[in-house]
């Protein structure tokens, strides 16, 4: 019984646990802006500069507060997090994202 009661605690306190360690490795790197273009996403923060090309995220989806990019590639793994609060114009970057990087067909 205490077996089953350790492992629902860890599974509640999991996700709490690495949202804290991501908090922790990204917050001296101050704010984070992402550039949307047709060559791809540039994600930009204090330290550094990263572009993603539409090849390396082919798919997006989307939540009521975000646009979340996502590869298919399963030997390279890539995630980028936009929060709609970041835009001024909402559809009009669904409509790029829905252009460059379409949602993944559902089967």
């Amino acid at each position: 019984m205490f077996m089953v009661l350790a492992a629902l605690a860890l599974l509640l306190w999991l996700p709490r646990l690495q949202a804290g360690q991501f908090h922790k490795l990204t917050a001296d790197k101050g704010e984070f802006t992402a550039t949307v273009a047709a060559s791809g996403v540039t994600i930009t923060n204090r330290h550094s500069t990263s572009t993603l090309t539409w090849q390396a995220v082919p798919h997006h989806v989307e939540t009521p507060g975000l646009f979340v990019l996502l590869s298919n590639d399963k030997n390279n793994s890539c995630l980028a997090v936009m929060p709609k609060r970041g835009t001024a114009d909402p559809d009009r970057l669904r409509a790029v994202l829905d252009r460059h990087a379409p949602a993944p067909a559902r089967g």
